[in-house]
Formats: C-alpha cells, sequence, structure tokens
C-alpha cells in the first residue's frame, strides 16, 4: 500500500458530520454506493446520495460529511461546486474498497474544503477542482493512483 503525504493549508475544520454514499443514477436506501452510470452529473442535484435512512438528490451538503464513490461504472465525472468536506473513499463496490481500474471518477469545478485528513484511493481518481483548508495535511491512501490537477491553496 502507497501512502503520500500532500502538504495544504486547511480553513474551518469541522468534525464529520455523516457518511454519504454516492448513488449516482440509482436510488437504493442501503449504506451503499450503487452508481452504475457513465453520465456526468451535479454532487448537489445531479445524482442521488444514501445515507441511510434515504437515498435522494441534495439541495445542499453538510459541512464536514464525509463521501464513498464506489458502484460499478467505467468512469464518470462529477461536478462539485464549493463544499466542505470530511474524508473520501474512492473505488469499486457498495463501499468504494474494491481496487483496480474502474471506476475512475474525476471530480471537477468549485472549491472542495476538507476537514478530514484522509482521501483513499482504491481506483484511478482525478480530482480537478481546487483543494483548500487550515492547519492539516491530506494523507492519501489505497493502491489507486491519485491526479490532483486543481489550483490547490
Amino acid at each position: 500500500m502507497m501512502t503520500a503525504l500532500l502538504s495544504l493549508v486547511f480553513f474551518g475544520q469541522t468534525a464529520n458530520a455523516a457518511i454519504l454514499w454516492w448513488d449516482g443514477n440509482a436510488s437504493t436506501t442501503n449504506s451503499a454506493s450503487d452508481n452504475s452510470s457513465t453520465t456526468g452529473m451535479n454532487w448537489l442535484s445531479g445524482g442521488n446520495w444514501d445515507d441511510g435512512n434515504t437515498s435522494g438528490a441534495l439541495g445542499s451538503w453538510t459541512a464536514g460529511n464525509s463521501a464513498i464513490f464506489g458502484g460499478s461504472p467505467a468512469s464518470q465525472t462529477v461536478t462539485a461546486g464549493t463544499l466542505t468536506i470530511g474524508n473520501l473513499t474512492f473505488g469499486g463496490g457498495p463501499q468504494g474498497a474494491t481496487s483496480g481500474s474502474t471506476p475512475a471518477y474525476t471530480i471537477s469545478g468549485g472549491t472542495l474544503t476538507l476537514s478530514g485528513t484522509t482521501m483513499t484511493v482504491n481506483t484511478p481518481t482525478t480530482v480537478s477542482s481546487t483543494l483548500a483548508g487550515a492547519g492539516a495535511s491530506l494523507t492519501k491512501s489505497g493502491s489507486g493512483s491519485l491526479i490532483l490537477s486543481g489550483n490547490n491553496t
């Protein structure tokens, strides 16, 4: 397992509020990522999130929520906007824990302010959103490749 430490400046650290699973085009409530769509979607109002109680589009994001992107699409681009995120997990299967070449996720647009410190990358992942935050480091874990192409602060 490869672990990389990236130094970033972080602002406004908050405790993780909840874990949400990206369902994308699915709407199954099961505390798992059931996405199978390769169509680009928006983080808010464009795809569905499963919180263990419901699965549906979100109108807003609670600062500090952690996100799991899993499922079975070959690849997908998710446009994020400006959000404060806890930990992020990318990979195959319902918990994003499966390693391999798919799904290959790209997160684009806006600024992701990180309040967690771990990005678990089990499949190829590109984050072209700007990463920001205060007083901590970002730890990359998992065997997948991670490309950070945003204007990170």
